[in-house]
């Protein structure tokens, strides 16, 4: 699976790269410990981005699986 997200600059596409090579979750993290603040916040904001996508792509044509992730998305973003 691929996943292409749209706006970001170059020093985000570097960090999506990074992030997507990741293979285990516990490499996720570390990765993500090891950047400098700035860097770890857009990280953060690009694996939310990662896992919607995902997300999405895994419920193709279930709409009322989309309909309840994107519900809990929304409730979890607005914490």
């Amino acid at each position: 699976m691929n996943i292409e997200i749209q706006g970001l600059n170059e020093r985000q596409r570097k960090i999506a790269d990074l992030l997507w090579n990741c293979d285990s979750v516990e490499r996720l993290r570390l990765t993500m410990h090891m950047l400098p603040p700035q860097d770890r916040r857009d990280a953060e904001g690009i694996t939310e981005i990662m896992i919607q996508e995902f997300l999405w792509e895994t419920l193709e044509d279930d709409h009322e699986s989309k309909e309840l992730c994107a519900d809990l998305i929304a409730r979890v973003s607005s914490n």
